[in-house]
């Protein structure tokens, strides 16, 4: 038999259920819907790289092609042309030998023979160490006063006349003919005179009246260029002719050709 309390009440009854009930309602179950979520694909360079890992899988073999070169196409020279260059370079040639000829029938008209001698030691003793003279420098033996005395110690050796003469700055080389009899003689910048030997020998003399001393310092002057200046002559070369000339040489390879007074005449 149930039990009231003194508001007559139901002990064990909770008065709020309803109340409770009428505004907290409790809330329905919501099913649960599993919803299939279908499997990514990897991607094309992970499942590769995956794979290459997986023992049963095959490397993969990467081919490149070589690459293909194209060769140009040559162009052709037309007739024309070929035969405008070969008539230019028979032209270039005949000029060249037509130079080269009427060089060596002037050379061949010189007499270069004379030897070139061994230089001799000069005991100086106002300056024992000093260098030779170069070029038209005052002690060299191109210049007028210095030939002029050289061809005055030759003239009064009494070992006859040259048949040439060879000029250089340090020293005179030449060979006096006396009858049949060649002396090999040398003058160095003291205006010492020295023999080397003789020979038997012929040749044509230059009389020492016909040597101009003036001729090879005057031809070096005037056939001295801005390249080829006289500092840089080597020697010169009197030869009897006839006619009588005078070479000039220079160390670059420059020749000029003078008269017998040293007047240039003609360049090689």
């Amino acid at each position: 038999m149930p039990k009231y309390d003194a508001f007559g009440r139901e002990i064990g009854d909770d008065p709020l259920k309803s109340l409770r009930e009428t505004t907290n309602p409790v809330p329905a179950e919501t099913p649960r819907v599993e919803i299939a979520t279908p499997e990514a694909e990897p991607e094309p360079e992970t499942e590769a790289w995956s794979g290459a890992h997986e023992p049963e899988s095959e490397p993969q073999q990467i081919v490149i092609a070589p690459p293909e070169f194209v060769r140009p196409r040559r162009r052709r020279r037309g007739f024309p042309v070929i035969l405008v260059l070969g008539i230019i370079v028979a032209g270039v040639g005949l000029a060249a030998n037509s130079v080269v000829d009427e060089g060596k029938d002037l050379i061949d008209t010189i007499d270069t023979s004379i030897p070139e001698l061994p230089d001799v030691d000069v005991d100086v003793d106002a300056a024992p160490d000093a260098p030779p003279p170069v070029g038209l420098e005052p002690d060299s033996l191109i210049r007028e006063d210095n030939f002029a005395a050289a061809l005055k110690t030759l003239a009064g050796s009494g070992l006859g006349r040259p048949t040439a003469l060879r000029i250089a700055p340090e020293r005179i080389d030449t060979q006096l003919l006396e009858g049949n009899t060649l002396h090999i003689v040398q003058i160095t910048p003291d205006g010492e005179l020295h023999e080397f030997g003789s020979s038997d020998g012929t040749g044509r003399p230059i009389a020492f009246k016909a040597i101009d001393p003036a001729a090879p310092e005057r031809l070096v002057r005037r056939a001295a260029t801005a390249k080829a200046p006289p500092r840089n002559i080597n020697y010169l070369v009197v030869s009897p002719g006839p006619p009588q000339t005078v070479g000039a040489y220079f160390k670059n390879g420059r020749i000029v050709i003078g008269d017998a007074h040293g007047r240039p005449e003609r360049v090689l």
